[in-house]
């Protein structure tokens, strides 16, 4: 059934990888071979070590239409983030069969801000299948509280004080309290917290820009809220984007109230509200919260 599992979100992975890096040479390498099976960590780990590096060099061969050098950067790194979900698929994969001992209880927190592909809820049922005195213990409970955590960021509604208190920049140089930009008739409203700077978030950019016809935006709003502190670098990275949402500069960026409050574990970071501008999920996985959001079809992320 795991295998089942993991095998139909790979390939719903792969599909959706395809829409936001259409017509992109190379596109359909795949280094991490999900298939594989593992006896111990040890030997998965020298398979990951060679991969990695085979990895690291084909990501430097960016494709013609990447003419561009900071846009060539975000392609590499956007290789490598996928490669390593694949590959945090196959290393769950093997957890789950080898014996379950202490050394080992930490991987479950692996590549736990930046995967698509292994969901909290995978990570909470395979960390109760770790024997009581592990999860018991001083490191287990560490993993225990971090999972809880990010589990309850995505199930949670908590009024939000600190969207009256935050204001933004328009690109035009135009301000704006950040409560004053909902749109009244909309469900929900999704604001993305990323910067020039962040590789993920370019990524992530990416991703959303393959997929933003697919979303009921008469439903709901999406918002770009940048941490940038060099303004100049944050609207050049709007030109190289060129995503379809609205987006501001976050006064204070990370050092606002906004920011501190709600961010915990860095960028890029997602807040969803409904329409009583309550705060009903955040994470750092976009493709996460996306579930949560109407879409004009019946696509389902994983």
């Amino acid at each position: 059934m795991f295998i089942k599992i993991f095998t139909s979100i790979l390939i719903f992975h792969i599909s959706i990888s395809k829409i936001y890096s259409k017509k992109l040479e190379n596109e359909n390498i795949v280094f991490v071979d999900t298939t594989l099976d593992f006896k111990n960590l040890s030997s998965l780990n020298k398979y990951w070590e060679i991969q990695n590096k085979k990895i690291y060099t084909f990501s430097k061969i960016i494709p013609s239409s990447y003419s561009d050098k900071n846009k060539a950067r975000f392609y590499s790194d956007s290789v490598i983030l996928f490669q390593q979900d694949l590959y945090t698929v196959l290393l769950f994969k093997t957890l789950r069969k080898i014996k379950k001992e202490a050394k080992n209880i930490y991987a479950i927190t692996y590549n736990i801000s930046f995967s698509n592909l292994v969901s909290i809820n995978d990570r909470i049922e395979l960390f109760n299948t770790f024997p009581f005195e592990i999860r018991n213990s001083k490191d287990g409970k560490k993993v225990h509280d971090q999972l809880l955590d990010y589990s309850n960021k995505l199930n949670l509604v908590t009024a939000n004080k600190y969207l009256s208190d935050s204001y933004v920049k328009g690109q035009k140089g135009e301000f704006y309290k950040l409560s004053k930009i909902f749109n009244s008739n909309k469900q929900y409203y999704l604001f993305i917290i990323g910067a020039s700077w962040c590789s993920p978030c370019r990524h992530e950019n990416r991703m959303l820009n393959g997929i933003f016809n697919l979303i009921d935006t008469s439903k709901i709003q999406i918002i770009g809220l940048s941490i940038d502190d060099d303004e100049s670098k944050w609207k050049l990275a709007l030109k190289q984007d060129a995503c379809k949402w609205s987006k501001f500069l976050l006064i204070g960026g990370a050092n606002s109230k906004l920011y501190t409050e709600n961010v915990k574990y860095g960028i890029p970071y997602n807040l969803l509200y409904n329409s009583s501008q309550q705060l009903i999920s955040s994470h750092s996985s976009l493709q996460l919260l996306l579930k949560q959001i109407p879409m004009k079809t019946k696509t389902k992320f994983h």
